[in-house]
């Protein structure tokens, strides 16, 4: 129905894993496993998002995940 693009790891491959499974547990600090999430508010949503969205990440040298996207996109536009 939504025509999403639907992406799977490969089978037996942990580091496909990793980032996924970290992901999650950060998630789940804000809405633990088994809370029906029918009752959580947009605006809650969007400050999760928010915090996922701007929080630095190592494997980018502490750039958060916006700035690496823009940075990259900053490239392409040049190039």
């Amino acid at each position: 129905q939504l025509q999403a693009d639907t992406y799977f790891t490969r089978p037996y491959t942990s580091q496909d894993k990793g980032t996924v499974e970290n992901r999650i547990g950060v998630i789940r600090r804000f809405f633990p496993k088994g809370m029906d999430l029918r009752t959580v508010s947009e605006e809650r949503i969007t400050t999760v998002e928010q915090y996922l969205n701007f929080r630095p990440v190592r494997k980018f040298d502490y750039l958060n995940p916006i700035q690496q996207t823009l940075k990259y996109r900053s490239v392409a536009l040049v190039t």
